[in-house]
């Protein structure tokens, strides 16, 4: 969105809408701070001394805040913040790979345990039928 020239106060607009109360919270936050003019990172001010950003809600850890911050002095932001959202990406589908791969496991098991107890349940309904046949007087 960004990349496509939409503010980022629009985006949080957009955003917002769909979090939870937690992340609404920190995005409310950002969007106040960026409407009373704060900068989007914070950093040292002309006069030494330390500014708050936008962004800086507490949602973010602090590496990140530090790398928008080296970026923003750089006039590269926009691409640090692209490539935070890729990295987290990577990591969100990283997590979810991990979560496929556990609830497939679970469900062989559980397959697996019907399946043989389908058969164990077979191979002895002729003893239990047997035994059954004998207790009984025709």
């Amino acid at each position: 969105m960004i990349r496509n020239g939409v503010q980022i106060d629009e985006v949080l607009s957009i955003v917002i809408e769909r979090e939870c109360k937690y992340m609404r919270w920190h995005l409310e936050l950002m969007r106040e701070r960026i409407a009373d003019g704060f900068p989007l990172v914070g950093g040292l001010d002309a006069d030494g001394q330390v500014t708050v950003g936008a962004l800086d809600t507490g949602l973010l850890p602090s590496p990140v805040i530090e790398q928008l911050m080296s970026f923003n002095n750089s006039g590269k932001l926009e691409y640090a913040m692209q490539r935070i959202g890729f990295e987290n990406v990577d990591d969100l589908l990283l997590v979810v790979k991990i979560n496929v791969v556990l609830i497939a496991n679970v469900i062989k098991v559980i397959g697996m345990s019907v399946v043989g107890w389908l058969v164990y349940d077979t191979l002895t309904l002729s003893t239990k039928l047997m035994a059954f046949s004998q207790s009984t007087q025709f």
